[in-house]
């Protein structure tokens, strides 16, 4: 990410944490896939 992007042009904050957000979330959808993966090897 770069951010210096966003601060040269005025740094629009809602558009920033909009994409921050989206990507956390798509990070935890791997997560919590990989866990159930691990689960269902474990059993």
């Amino acid at each position: 990410m770069r951010l210096s992007r966003g601060h040269a042009m005025g740094g629009d904050k809602k558009e920033e944490s909009a994409n921050v957000g989206r990507m956390s979330q798509a990070v935890k959808k791997m997560f919590s896939s990989e866990d159930k993966d691990k689960k269902r090897d474990g059993q």
